[in-house]
């Protein structure tokens, strides 16, 4: 009986020690071995990150290509961040499409997909479907790059940053936006 007891206790340390160990294991695996990627976070009055984004086959960008900031050096560049099943995101593209229509080379629109919402969608077909006719360009960011959350993005959508023609972020507002505001803000800036 006695040695039953002491196998058991045995036993039971064994399985304790091991159980520790894989803790151990897995805190150091997950703290020192897999660190996230850091995230630079950007705000008004810094130049807007460099980026490349995969612009999806539309009106305005009829053959696909990458869109980069460097790209809209002169303009005043509007990043939208949306995606197909947001309401808000849905309801504001059309004043975009409208901004873009209205000041034309003044300005460069780049609706750009979440990266993380929406992940089983078509977006080309999506876009084909609901926006054949806009004239902004349609774009999709990508964890690689995490532009939204460089920005600030807390995970609410749609976000709107805007940059002057050199580049420099001038207005980021999480949340929707109104034509006025939009207007507004691209008034300050041409």
């Amino acid at each position: 009986m006695q040695k039953r007891m002491k196998a058991s206790f045995w036993a039971e340390v064994t399985a304790w020690a091991l159980a520790a160990i894989l803790l151990i294991g897995t805190l150091v695996y997950f703290n020192a071995c897999k660190k996230e990627q850091e995230i630079s976070v950007y705000g008004t009055g810094d130049a807007c990150p460099q980026f490349d984004a995969v612009l999806y086959r539309t009106k305005a960008d009829p053959e696909g290509g990458v869109f980069t900031p460097k790209s809209a050096k002169g303009k005043v560049m509007i990043l939208n961040f949306w995606y197909t099943t947001c309401g808000p995101c849905l309801k504001e593209l059309p004043d975009f499409n409208a901004v873009q229509s209205e000041y034309g080379e003044k300005v460069k629109i780049v609706a750009l997909h979440s990266y993380s919402a929406d992940t089983d969608v078509d977006k080309q077909a999506f876009l084909e479907d609901k926006f054949p006719d806009y004239v902004i360009s349609f774009a999709q960011d990508t964890e690689s790059f995490h532009l939204y959350d460089s920005l600030g993005g807390a995970g609410s959508y749609p976000m709107t940053g805007i940059a002057d023609g050199d580049g420099i972020i001038r207005f980021i507002k999480q949340g929707s936006i109104t034509l006025t505001e939009l207007q507004t803000e691209i008034e300050k800036l041409i």
